[in-house]
């Protein structure tokens, strides 16, 4: 609570949207605690414990914790802790993620996974005496370990990891003094880099800054006489420096050490990454293509959640085989919003792909998708052209046999789905003629043929569908050939 303190006076939280990952959670305390004061955050609890053995977060109410449990210990940790953070897509402490690297390289660091409390009291405990002995008492400590369990830092930093045990304790040292900077996307996350140099650089002493300056030229590769030079040239000239100055020192060390100072161009992929492949709450409901709507009720609580988290859900049906029924691999994109008190109604945007394992937070069931773009070719487009007559054939034969349901059904199908694709789009235009034969609410006119058009491997695959579906739905209505 002490951290969470100082944390506050250095950046109020209260009505921003960020990340708190509460790394070894414990009973979660830390993360209600966080829920509850900064309600427009995600707080991420990462422990080894069950989930039952953690507070019913939903049930009290608090929508925005989500519980991840891994063992920080083993091999791989780092890569799920990674993918946690950029599913969340929030700007995030960066200590947590530096956090991360220290406990995953150092067991010792967790008590009872590899070192007694009493081997590490004198490394890590907080005492009364000066800067100076504290900072000779760390590096001790750690200088016995890092020849043992090299330091793996970001990209930005990979000289590091070579680097003697006395380098990397400095960095380990000035990342502790600095504590949590923020850290944002693109052209932000150098300016709050700056803001946030600006207030934690009035904290620091002017010997940690003289390290500051010191590790900060190492990270920028220059020699090491020149290195050493400046170490010993840095405690004045930074006793001297304005507070501009101070803030400009904080804010590189900022972006180099914690790797913060990536191109433009890896920014906009990892930006891009999380757009082509966003993680999604889940609802197995039906099989739905874009453009359809299904109004439905159900007293299902997961659903006020969903709706309150105001992002898009993933719809997918159920699919059969010799095996059993299991989720479809495939599905759509789709807007999810309340009606009345137990009414609910989808909007279906986008067709996606199911990428991995799904994921439970809580009732939640939320999975990593890919969108669904087609690769087109002039056979493809000479096929799609076929299906714009069968449109045409099926619509009349539909309204001249008279197979609405109600008046004006075929009118509010259309409207749903909006103008039929142009057959240069044929993937496009394979899906909207499977969404006119099953439409919803049902017309009872063709085979079901959703499923197989979402997980059609390739464009012509999915027309042959389409094609296959409306021609059969034509003969039925027609009385020519009768599917059912």
């Amino acid at each position: 609570m002490a951290i969470l303190d100082s944390l506050r006076k250095l950046r109020r939280w209260d009505e921003e949207a960020l990340h708190f990952v509460d790394l070894c959670c414990g009973s979660a305390m830390t993360a209600t605690f966080l829920a509850l004061s900064a309600p427009k955050s995600t707080v991420t609890a990462v422990d080894i414990r069950p989930p039952q053995h953690l507070p019913h977060f939903h049930e009290a109410g608090i929508a925005n914790v989500r519980y991840l449990c891994e063992d920080m210990t083993r091999p791989g940790f780092l890569e799920v802790m990674e993918k946690a953070l950029l599913d969340v897509a929030l700007p995030a402490i960066a200590l947590s993620v530096v956090a991360t690297q220290i406990y995953n390289r150092f067991p010792q660091l967790v008590l009872g996974k590899g070192g007694r409390a009493s081997d590490w009291a004198h490394v890590v405990a907080i005492t009364t005496r000066g800067p100076e002995e504290r900072y000779e008492r760390w590096a001790h400590g750690l200088a016995q370990l890092l020849p043992e369990v090299p330091v793996l830092w970001t990209s930005n930093s990979l000289e590091a990891a070579h680097w003697d045990s006395q380098q990397q304790v400095e960095v380990l040292w000035l990342l502790a003094q600095l504590r949590v900077p923020k850290t944002g996307f693109a052209a932000e996350h150098v300016q709050r880099c700056q803001e946030n140099a600006a207030r934690i650089s009035e904290e620091l002493q002017p010997a940690d800054l003289s390290r500051l300056a010191w590790s900060l030229a190492r990270l920028q590769k220059l020699p090491a006489a020149t290195a050493q030079a400046l170490a010993a040239q840095a405690l004045p000239q930074v006793e001297a420096f304005e507070p501009a100055d101070l803030a400009r020192l904080a804010a590189a060390l900022c972006r180099f050490l914690l790797g913060l100072d990536m191109s433009e161009s890896v920014l906009q992929s990892r930006i891009n990454e999380l757009r082509e492949r966003p993680i999604l709450p889940m609802l197995v409901i039906d099989s739905m293509l874009p453009g359809q709507r299904l109004v439905f009720n159900s007293p299902n609580k997961e659903l006020q959640v969903l709706v309150e988290e105001e992002q898009d859900i993933g719809v997918i049906g159920m699919v059969r085989s010799r095996f059993g029924t299991s989720p479809a691999r495939h599905g759509v994109s789709a807007t999810l919003k309340q009606v009345n008190f137990n009414q609910w109604e989808l909007k279906a945007l986008r067709h996606f792909k199911v990428l991995g394992p799904a994921e439970h937070d809580g009732d939640i069931t939320r999975a990593k998708v890919e969108w669904v773009n087609d690769e087109t070719s002039e056979e493809d487009v000479k096929l799609a052209e076929t299906l714009v007559p069968l449109v045409d054939e099926w619509t009349a034969t539909l309204m001249e046999m008279g197979k609405e349901r109600y008046d004006g059904q075929l009118a509010d199908i259309l409207k749903d789905l909006g103008d039929m694709p142009e057959a240069k789009a044929p993937g496009q235009l394979a899906i909207w003629v499977a969404a006119l034969v099953n439409p919803i609410p049902a017309l009872g006119v063709a085979y079901e043929i959703r499923p197989a058009v979402l997980s059609a491997s390739s464009v012509r695959e999915r027309l042959e569908v389409a094609i296959e579906g409306i021609r059969g739905s034509i003969d039925h209505i027609s009385g020519k050939r009768k599917l059912f």
